[in-house]
C-alpha cells in the first residue's frame, strides 16, 4: 500500500454502509489501524459520530455500559500524563486560577484516539457480524491495480497469469497471492489468460459472482450501475457460481464451454447461459471498437463508454437504423466520420459532448 494513500469519501461511504468489497474493507481497516494516520482517523471518527443517519443505518443495539469502564480507565490514564511529556492535561475536576473547572479537550481526545479506533473496529466488525477474517490473522496486505479512463492496462501476476484491464477498471488481490491460493477481485471489465495450475484453481470474484478456472481465457464485465455481470469464455473451461467455492469438486453451478457466456442478474441471483460474439465481447483488449447490428442508441452507448463522452441526439433515428462495422485504434473523430460516410449522420463536437443529427 502506498504510504500516502488516503481513502476517498466514496470508498469510506461504501465501507460505513457495508457495501465495500472484502479487499476494500481490508485495505481501509489496515489504514485505520496505522498509528501514522491518527489525525485523519480522529477526523473520520468525529464525522461518523456526528452523522446520525450513518449511526442509525446500523441495525443493532449498542449498550454503552459495556464500554464505559474502559473509557473511564482511559480518562484516568489521560489525567495522569506527567509534565515530562511536555504538557499537562487538566483533569475533569481540576480548576484554573479563577476557580472554574477546566480540561484539555485536545489532549484528552488524543489519548483516547487509539481506544476509539480499536473500539470502533471491534464494534463494526464483531458486533455487527461482519466478515472478521478480513481484518487480521495475516500479514498480507491488499494490492490494487487501476486502469484509468481512456487506458487499457496489462498486468502479469506472479503465477504467470496475464490480466488486461479495460478503462475505469480495478483489479484487487492480496500480497500473498499464489502462496496458498489464487484469488482476485474485479470491478469493471477485465480479460484473463490464466496460467494453468491444477493444485490452485484461479478464482475471480465480481460482486457476488465467482468464476473458477484451472487454466483458461475469459472476459469478466462488471460495470458499476449495471444490473448484470457477464462472464464470457474464449478458451478452456470455467465454473461460474453465486457461492464462494471451497474446492472445484464442491461447486454446483454453471460449467461454461468456449464460446459460451454466463449472464448473472445481481439482485435476483439468476443465471443463464448463451453464445456470444467473441470480437464484440473481447475486441476492446486489442483496441478494436466493434459494432454488429446495433441500433443508434446502442452505438451511442458504446461510443460514450469508449471515449468518455456524452452523445446527444438532436432528433430521433428511424426505427430501422442499424449499423455494423469495426474500427482499429481509431480516434473519436475518425469513428464519427465513418458513421457520417456510411449512415449519413451529421455531428458537432462540443468539448466532451457529441451532438448527432439523423437524416
Amino acid at each position: 500500500m502506498a504510504e500516502d494513500w488516503i481513502p476517498d469519501s466514496e470508498l469510506l461511504q461504501r465501507f460505513f454502509s457495508r457495501e465495500a468489497s472484502e479487499l476494500e474493507n481490508r485495505k481501509i481497516v489496515l489504514w485505520l489501524s496505522d498509528p501514522k494516520n491518527q489525525a485523519a482517523v480522529e477526523e473520520i471518527m468525529k464525522n461518523r459520530w456526528e452523522d446520525t443517519e450513518g449511526l442509525n443505518s446500523v441495525n443493532i443495539e449498542f449498550n454503552s455500559d459495556d464500554y464505559w469502564p474502559d473509557m473511564l480507565k482511559k480518562i484516568s490514564e489521560a489525567k495522569n500524563i506527567s509534565k515530562k511529556d511536555g504538557y499537562i492535561v487538566h483533569g475533569l475536576n481540576d480548576q484554573d486560577s479563577s476557580g472554574k473547572k477546566v480540561w484539555s479537550v485536545v489532549k484528552f481526545a488524543a489519548a483516547l484516539a487509539v481506544f476509539m479506533v480499536a473500539s470502533f473496529l471491534f464494534f463494526y466488525f464483531h458486533v455487527t457480524n461482519s466478515n472478521t477474517e478480513l481484518v487480521a490473522e495475516t500479514k498480507a496486505y491488499p494490492i490494487e491495480k487501476i486502469s484509468p479512463p481512456g487506458k487499457r492496462t496489462s498486468i502479469e501476476l506472479v503465477d504467470g497469469t496475464i490480466v488486461t484491464l479495460n478503462q475505469n477498471s480495478r483489479l484487487l488481490y492480496f500480497s500473498d497471492f499464489n502462496e496458498t491460493d489464487r484469488r482476485v477481485e474485479v470491478i469493471g471489465e477485465a480479460f484473463f489468460q490464466i496460467k494453468s495450475n491444477a493444485e490452485k484453481p484461479f478464482i475471480v470474484k465480481t460482486n457476488d459472482v465467482y468464476s473458477t478456472a484451472l487454466g483458461t481465457s475469459f472476459n469478466v464485465r462488471n460495470i458499476t450501475g449495471d444490473k448484470e455481470i457477464s462472464i464470457s469464455l474464449t478458451e478452456g473451461s470455467i465454473v461460474v457460481s453465486f457461492d464462494q467455492p471451497k474446492s472445484v469438486a464442491s461447486i454446483k453451478s454453471k460449467l461454461l464451454s468456449p464460446g459460451e457466456e454466463a449472464i448473472c442478474t445481481i439482485d435476483s441471483k439468476i443465471m443463464h447461459t448463451q453464445d456470444f460474439d467473441v470480437k464484440k465481447v473481447t475486441g476492446w483488449k486489442d483496441n478494436i471498437l466493434y459494432f454488429k447490428d446495433m441500433n443508434a442508441y446502442e452505438v451511442a452507448k458504446v461510443i460514450e463508454d469508449w471515449y468518455e463522452v456524452k452523445v446527444v441526439f438532436k432528433n430521433s433515428p428511424s426505427s430501422d437504423w442499424i449499423f455494423s462495422g469495426e474500427f482499429h485504434n481509431e480516434t473519436l473523430k475518425n469513428v464519427l466520420e465513418g458513421l457520417k460516410f456510411s449512415k449519413g449522420i451529421r455531428y458537432t463536437i462540443d468539448k466532451k459532448t457529441i451532438h448527432i443529427v439523423f437524416n
